[in-house]
């Protein structure tokens, strides 16, 4: 193998690597870019409180809409008045007189029921991404694994490249 070909394959490989980095790095940047600029939460389900339909580690990417724009069916998000930290997100079934609205999990076997007022109203679920947790998971229990096959890559291409 003359030289030329090994400094144009070595090129070849910087340049998929660095688009590989920019492109990861740029998506990043967009991404939390679009959620300051629009006002887009993400937000992952830890509990089965909306099973069947919205399983536990699905990604609910919500935004606050109007309050008065919110309509039976709807999926938002909210805190309960006794728990100001922790953030709810469950299914509108009816919207009182008053204007309050009456929210509740799907899962059956779950049996609380909210109101929510607009003081204590989050957000809309706009987008839900179902399993991302799944995947998160199996990065992280196999980050030991991924961090081997890198190292494996990094040293296979200095020994065969340089």
């Amino acid at each position: 193998m003359n030289k030329q070909n090994v400094f144009k394959k070595k090129s070849n490989i910087r340049y998929y690597i660095i688009a590989f980095m920019a492109s990861v790095f740029f998506g990043l940047i967009i991404t939390l870019g679009i959620s300051l600029c629009f006002g887009y939460k993400y937000r992952i389900v830890s509990t089965d409180s909306m099973e069947p339909k919205v399983h536990v580690g699905t990604l609910v990417i919500e935004n606050k809409v109007s309050f008065d724009s919110l309509q039976v069916g709807d999926i938002i998000t909210y805190t309960r008045s006794n728990e100001k930290n922790i953030k709810v997100t469950h299914r509108i079934i009816d919207i009182n007189e008053d204007g309050t609205l009456v929210v509740k999990g799907d899962n059956p076997d779950h049996a609380q029921i909210d109101e929510v007022s607009e003081n204590n109203y989050v957000g809309k679920a706009l987008i839900l991404v179902p399993n991302i947790r799944a995947f998160f998971d199996w990065i992280y229990a196999n980050m030991f694994l991924l961090l081997y096959d890198l190292l494996v890559i990094v040293i296979t291409y200095q020994i065969l490249f340089l």
